[in-house]
């Protein structure tokens, strides 16, 4: 399977990662290339979506004809592949419009090691980016 990333920031690094690891062959889309010179250092992340929209389903406005599913964006770069936790596999939430990716997002989170919450429509999004945010908080803290 064919695999884009979009993003440079340290989850889409880890993703890109293991889908290579996999045998995926993989390309990352990002508007900022820069972010991409030094892959896999660690690049600042920040906010940009609200609790009325995600981004996935402005891409999906964007382009209606394309798959998009949501998922792996709620943990960080060194657990998003091959997870390892004393209480067994961790939970992944998936979303999405299209029923073709959700199967093949299922696939790579079964790939990946996580036990499968799926979370049903593109509006679901929301609440997925919104635990990105969650987990985010304690870095923007710290730095």
């Amino acid at each position: 399977m064919n695999v884009g990333v979009l993003g440079s920031g340290d989850v889409a690094k880890a993703l890109a990662g293991g889908f290579m690891q996999h045998g995926h062959p993989m390309r990352m889309g990002t508007r900022t290339t820069a972010k991409l010179s030094d892959w896999p250092a660690n690049d600042p992340k920040a906010f940009f979506t609200n609790l009325d929209e995600s981004l996935m389903e402005r891409l999906q406005l964007e382009f209606p004809d394309a798959n998009f599913a949501k998922a792996f964006n709620s943990v960080g770069d060194a657990t998003v592949v091959n997870p390892r936790f004393q209480g067994g596999k961790p939970a992944m939430f998936l979303c999405g419009k299209s029923e073709t990716a959700e199967k093949s997002v299922r696939k790579i989170r079964d790939e990946f090691g996580w036990e499968a919450v799926d979370m049903g429509s593109a509006e679901a999004a929301r609440a997925i980016e919104l635990l990105c945010m969650l987990w985010c908080v304690p870095g923007f803290l710290r730095d």
